[in-house]
């Protein structure tokens, strides 16, 4: 078949954030980051394209004054760390690309640039430097990777020796802290406590909630606690799971879901839909979604560091 070309649209900036650690019933806590930036940074993604990368106003401004100082140096950076060339070698790509600004019409002022085809022009960038690296090894009969391409090697290298080892005794003692397992979700604690994780993960027929929350749902601790606790107690009283709490460029979001073990019931679609009712009367007026499919509920990324999901088309409400 014909090759599938992925695109990605990308959007940066620079905010204050507040970090929450709320929730509490029966001990089960969340953390989220929430704060007005959120709303700025829909504003930049919005605007991207496929292939294109928006960035806000003040990180755009971070750019031109690294690319002029770049210039200003002969196009040499100001120390010697690879970070800091590569980080110029960006700076000045960027700053001197074809950009568009974005305007926010709410504020009548700019919110960012849209870099215009932003990924082949990195591409090309990386091309032309490797080209010219291998240009400048072929007299010697040498071939290697491009400066800047070294620089990047060398630095992940750097960064990786430093890195704290995954350490299996570690993860044990920290599984049982009161503190680390009250962010665990319920689910994946009583596999680990049956010594059954390696059967955690599978493809499930699972019910999904969708519910986005009114604007300024997150905008205090105190009204993002008493969201989260009308949450938890809905979820509870009917068997479900919270999949995620979380405040993005749209809105504050809650994803519950029903059927992923050991929480299994045969009328979970049923406690679903009585669930998403209850926290319609609850929260006030409220997007909520209600679907039901195969989804793979498991486990996803390294040792180290991974995460619970439920990953499916009926999570895509």
């Amino acid at each position: 078949g014909s090759p599938i070309t992925l695109s990605l649209h990308i959007a940066c900036m620079v905010m204050k954030i507040k970090g929450l650690h709320i929730g509490g019933l029966n001990g089960r806590l969340e953390f989220l980051l929430a704060g007005p930036g959120f709303g700025k940074l829909g504003i930049l993604l919005d605007t991207a394209k496929n292939g294109e990368i928006s960035i806000g106003k003040d990180m755009w401004d971070a750019f031109q004054t690294e690319s002029q100082q770049s210039q200003l140096n002969n196009g040499s950076t100001s120390t010697s760390t690879s970070t800091n060339k590569v980080y110029s070698n960006i700076s000045n790509t960027l700053a001197n690309s074809e950009a568009k600004a974005i305007w926010n019409e709410e504020n009548n002022e700019i919110a960012g640039y849209r870099i215009i085809e932003a990924h082949a022009l990195l591409r090309r960038r990386q091309q032309q430097q490797q080209q010219q690296g291998n240009n400048n090894n072929s007299s010697s009969g040498h071939h290697s990777v491009s400066e800047t391409g070294l620089e990047i090697q060398t630095e992940l290298a750097t960064y990786c020796g430093k890195t704290t080892r995954f350490d299996p005794s570690v993860y044990e003692a920290a599984s049982s802290d009161p503190c680390i397992r009250a962010y665990v979700p319920s689910n994946v604690l009583h596999y680990h406590d049956h010594s059954q994780a390696n059967l955690l993960s599978e493809n499930r027929t699972v019910t999904v909630v969708f519910c986005s929350l009114p604007a300024g749902t997150c905008a205090t601790f105190e009204s993002a606690q008493n969201a989260l606790l009308k949450i938890q107690k809905v979820l509870q009283r009917y068997n479900g799971l919270l999949r995620q709490f979380i405040e993005d460029d749209k809105a504050t979001v809650v994803i519950g879901v029903w059927g992923c073990p050991p929480l299994s019931h045969q009328d979970d679609p049923m406690k679903a839909i009585d669930a998403a009712l209850a926290l319609r009367d609850k929260l006030g007026p409220c997007n909520i979604g209600v679907a039901t499919g195969s989804c793979y509920c498991g486990a996803v990324g390294t040792p180290e560091r991974c995460e619970y999901v439920v990953i499916g088309n009926a999570v895509n409400l």
